[in-house]
């Protein structure tokens, strides 16, 4: 047989049978528990941050190609009188749509239901509120002119604003009647 020494600690207690006990054992495990949960919720507020800025940036992106898609028009055989977006707060998504008649002085200068429709872009879900000044901007060409809501009197600028329940803060879409698109 084979000897086995035993190596002594300061404490006079062999290694084989110092250890954690069950009591440290648990308290790590709790203490990595609450740090887990916090980084998880953490990230769960920077994704729906993440969330609100792509939202922004889809109406933003949606709002200036309507107005790029006016600019085109101009020389378009097809009868539009103009490109605009209208937002529908009831469904969470923004239409960007063509403003068509046989003559634009007989035009209403806003949306005016499915046959304008351009592109639905959809927003995400978590959005809860949709707030907004106007619900339809036209861009007509050649400059483009602005138009809100079909009234060529309304001048200055409108506010369209999003939020999410999960995220506190807002994020803010504002154009002008120059055409002048911007985000805070």
């Amino acid at each position: 047989m084979k000897n086995i020494a035993l190596i002594k600690n300061g404490d006079n207690k062999s290694l084989l049978e110092s250890g954690f006990s069950l009591l440290e054992i648990l308290v790590v495990l709790g203490v990595m528990t609450m740090l887990s949960t916090v980084v998880f919720s953490y990230g769960r507020s920077g994704e729906n941050q993440i969330i609100l800025f792509q939202e922004q940036a889809k109406m933003v992106s949606a709002i200036l190609r309507s107005k790029n898609l006016a600019i085109q028009t101009y020389l378009d055989e097809e009868n539009i009188c103009g490109y605009g977006v209208h937002i529908d707060l009831s469904k969470n998504r923004l239409i960007i749509f063509k403003d068509k008649f046989e003559s634009c002085n007989d035009s209403d200068n806003r949306y005016s239901g499915d046959n304008e429709d351009f592109e639905i872009i959809d927003l995400h879900e978590r959005l809860s509120a949709l707030e907004s000044d106007f619900t339809d901007v036209l861009f007509i060409p050649p400059d483009p002119q602005t138009v809100f809501d079909g009234d060529f009197n309304k001048k200055g600028s409108y506010t369209l604003i999003i939020k999410s329940d999960s995220v506190s803060g807002e994020k803010y879409i504002s154009v002008n009647n120059f055409g002048q698109v911007t985000a805070k």
